[in-house]
């Protein structure tokens, strides 16, 4: 190889490529060694080869930056299989030699190690962490970030390796620091918080520990919405001011002339009704308490604009719809009216309906329903119109907007969907036939439905094409005469004034030279739509020939193997010689890649090569993003009667999780099961959560691989997730011990009444770790709780009731009721 001759080759298009952008002092070639000189990209480019000289004399010492102060040293760039922009990163002092530059376009020296280099993100270095709550920290950064994901961010307990799972990450305005937020809160220890950031990463220890509530802040007015229960908010302080408001706010009372429950103050009906309220805090004698806190409710009042359109009156506007586009065109002889929604002060979403209130500001352009929001173009022109929101009959807030009357929308164009350059290729050998569906315009370049009629006249070439409407209605065949060739023009139009042609190239097929395959697609989606991507395709082999046309189809002969990356054969079957690949078919996994391979003869193992492809399954359908919201899970089994105990019996997947999908209301979302695998299958055995089961005390640690989740309206989705949780399971314990004393009750219960003599009643003998007492007798003067007798001057019988104590547990368990016999005193 001609290392000299690739590395020109090489400098050049890397060069060229760096030489596409615009540039600004001090951007350019900074080349060092015994050169010296800045090169601007104007200058490389009118001076190139003297230019690529110096550089490729010293190309691990040039180094180019770009306009935003972002560098890379040239060789790099030259060596790699990256775009070079991919390689950029801020540039430093330490990239460029210790002495200064000629600029050769001005002849200005620049000395790069006296340059005060701008602000921009530089090297990944986290500074500092620390705890702001105990369900969040604040990581500073020495060099500004780009923006970070939850997934960028990882925190772990540095003594239990246990995880932090990351619920939200905030970048500050300055781009030099970050709110981390946790699902669950921070325990004492020392934490390790890791940041990534593409390849790069860096890290550093924060120590976490919680002292005595020693404030209780709030907002001493809050104003809460009439008709709703609301939380009243505060904060909790430590004695370092960390936040403690998570751990602490169900511990709290509330003192106050209302009954607060849950948090919540009552629901206050009336506009301007208030409450008063203390927040307090008690632990081991000591008080903490608020401010007094003053409750006021406010009816909901319109307070900014935030979404309106032009609609027809029964369509839904679609402002939360992530395909929403504003529509601000009102079309002459269309029924179109306004929708709107406001925010309020509690930054609730509201229509306001019967609240609202229109008016036209130009009456001769439209008038609008002052109501109902309807349009009434009376002229084409731009017209401003008031929208305002009434109380007690008095517009308290008001908007102009501004929207456009044009004239009745008509049909203006005519398209062919799905076809580019309106052209066709026909074989007349194979005599196919193409379909070709009009698509309709308007004059303001809006899709149309147009039903009339549409004249269609083969201008020229009638001897080698047909054309005739099919269905549905804007459809056309086009169908070539058999054994012709040459090209026709065929034009369709409406009225004789809306025009367009479709080109169509007629070939007929000389003597077989070769064989083709057609169909193949390289990529595959399982989401595929047919239109911007295919989930499947269908191949098919041609005879053709010396110059590629095709004389026929084959339909014996021929035969298909399919692989995956491995060499496993696929099972796929071909019918009329035709074989279609599905990637929506459980042959086919994403992420993999597969090769079809087309042969063509009697014998399959002889048979003569005539196609191979390797094509890839992808699925762009968005997934729900899953995240596990604990690191660990503690689960009690104790009130369970069975031995055996379901592990969903125990959990909640809704809290386990938490899972959103863009469109999907979290109401609409269910997680219904995961699969696992575990590390200790005596304590939880199986493989997904419906189906698994707690076996007895212990601790295990799952991966969860795959989460199953429920959309409303949409089929179920598979997750891959890949994150651990550890499950600490007890209770079996408890049970044992509850079992072993209802069976020592039970054994107590099938014996005879205790026997009672002159002075003292026997109580039965209970088992090793157990012991009785009499929790209950009907006639104390003759059977005491101790036990003692005292006689009765008749034979008597008294009803009493045992108690067993279990000494390991302390807990207790009542026996049935006895009679026991007491004999008379006796007189000496």
């Amino acid at each position: 190889m001609n290392k000299k001759l690739v590395l020109s080759v090489l400098s050049t298009a890397v060069l060229t490529s760096m030489a596409a952008s615009a540039m600004a002092a001090p951007s350019g070639y900074y080349v060092g060694g015994n050169v010296d000189k800045i090169y601007s990209t104007d200058f490389l480019i009118k001076n190139f080869k003297e230019a690529s000289k110096d550089i490729m004399k010293n190309p691990s010492k040039t180094v180019f930056v770009d306009e935003d102060g972002k560098a890379v040293n040239f060789m790099e760039a030259m060596l790699s299989d990256k775009n070079y922009k991919e390689l950029l990163k801020p540039a430093t002092k330490s990239m460029f030699e210790d002495n200064e530059y000629v600029n050769v376009a001005t002849g200005e020296k620049w000395d790069p190690k006296k340059e005060e280099w701008p602000e921009v993100p530089g090297d990944l270095t986290v500074e500092s962490v620390s705890a702001i709550s105990t369900k969040s920290i604040k990581v500073t950064f020495v060099n500004a970030v780009a923006a970070l994901n939850k997934e960028d961010v990882t925190v772990v307990n540095k003594t239990t390796g246990d995880k932090q799972y990351v619920k939200s990450v905030t970048v500050s305005e300055d781009k030099k620091s970050a709110v981390v937020e946790f699902y669950e809160s921070l325990t004492k220890g020392t934490y390790t918080a890791t940041v990534k950031s593409g390849s790069t990463s860096s890290s550093k220890d924060f120590d976490f520990a919680v002292g005595k509530v020693a404030k209780i802040e709030a907002e001493t007015t809050q104003i809460v919405p009439v008709g709703k229960a609301t939380a009243i908010k505060f904060k909790i302080l430590d004695e370092a001011g960390l936040d403690v408001t998570a751990d602490y706010k169900d511990k709290v009372t509330y003192e106050s002339n209302v009954t607060i429950a849950d948090g919540k103050t009552p629901v206050l009906e009336e506009d301007g009704a208030i409450a008063l309220v203390y927040v307090k805090y008690q632990e081991n004698g000591t008080e903490v308490k608020s401010e007094k806190i003053t409750v006021k409710a406010e009816a909901s009042k319109a307070t900014e604009l935030v979404n309106w359109t032009l609609a027809a009156p029964n369509q839904d506007p679609g402002f939360d719809k992530t395909d929403y586009k504003q529509n601000t065109v009102a079309k002459t002889g269309s029924d179109q009216k306004f929708f709107v929604q406001f925010k309020d002060q509690f930054g609730e979403k509201s229509a306001f309906d019967g609240n609202v209130r229109y008016e036209s500001l130009d009456k001769t352009i439209a008038l609008v329903d002052q109501v109902s929001g309807s349009v009434k173009p009376i002229k084409n022109g731009t017209v401003p119109v008031k929208i305002s929101v009434l109380k007690d009959g008095k517009a308290y807030f008001t908007k102009t907007v501004e929207i456009s009357v044009v004239a009745k929308a008509d049909v203006n164009k005519i398209e062919f969907k799905d076809l580019k350059d309106n052209e066709i290729t026909l074989s007349s050998s194979l005599v196919t036939t193409k379909n070709v569906t009009l698509a309709f315009k308007d004059q303001y370049g809006d899709d149309f439905t147009y039903t009339g009629d549409v004249k269609v006249t083969v201008k020229s070439g009638k001897d080698i094409v047909e054309v005739s409407e099919t269905t549905p209605k804007g459809t056309y065949s086009v169908k070539p005469v058999p054994n012709t060739e040459g090209v026709a023009v065929v034009e369709f139009a409406i009225n004789d004034q809306i025009k367009t042609e479709l080109l169509v190239k007629v070939e007929k097929a000389g003597a077989v030279a070769d064989f083709s395959v057609d169909g193949f697609e390289s990529v595959l989606d399982k989401s595929g739509d047919g239109k911007t991507s295919k989930s499947e395709f269908t191949l098919k082999v041609y005879a053709v020939d010396a110059n590629g046309g095709k004389a026929q189809q084959l339909n014996t002969n021929v035969h298909y193997s399919v692989k995956d990356s491995a060499g496993n054969p696929v099972n796929v079957t071909a019918e009329n010689g035709e074989l279609l690949i599905d990637s929506k078919s459980a042959l086919f996994e994403v992420g993999k890649e597969y090769t079809v391979t087309v042969k063509v003869g009697e014998n399959a193992e002889t048979a003569y090569q005539v196609f191979s492809g390797k094509f890839s399954v992808k699925d762009t359908k968005e997934l729900p993003k899953v995240t596990l919201t604990k690191g660990t899970l503690d689960v009690s089994v104790a009130n369970s009667k069975d031995d055996t105990v379901k592990f969903v019996d125990v959990i909640e997947l809704s809290e386990l999780f938490d899972v959103t999908l863009t469109g999907a209301a979290n109401s609409d979302i269910t997680v219904t099961d995961f699969e696992f695998v575990g590390d200790n299958d005596s304590v939880l055995k199986g493989k997904k959560a419906t189906e698994a089961t707690l076996l007895k005390d212990g601790s295990v640690s799952i991966v969860i691989n795959k989460v199953s989740v429920d959309v409303k309206q949409d089929p179920p989705y598979e997750v891959n997730l890949g994150e651990v949780l550890k499950v600490n399971v007890k209770g079996f314990g408890d049970k044992d011990a509850a079992k072993a004393l209802e069976e020592e009750v039970k054994k107590i219960n099938s014996i005879p009444a205790p026997e009672a003599d002159a002075t003292k009643l026997t109580l039965p003998t209970v088992g090793e770790g157990y012991s009785v007492a009499i929790k209950s007798s009907d006639n104390e003067d003759v059977i005491a709780k101790n036990g003692t007798i005292t006689p009765p001057d008749a034979e008597t019988t008294v009803k009493i009731v045992l108690t067993v104590t279990q000494k390991s547990t302390g807990k207790t368990a009542d026996t049935g009721e006895f009679e026991v016999k007491v004999p008379a005193k006796t007189t000496p």
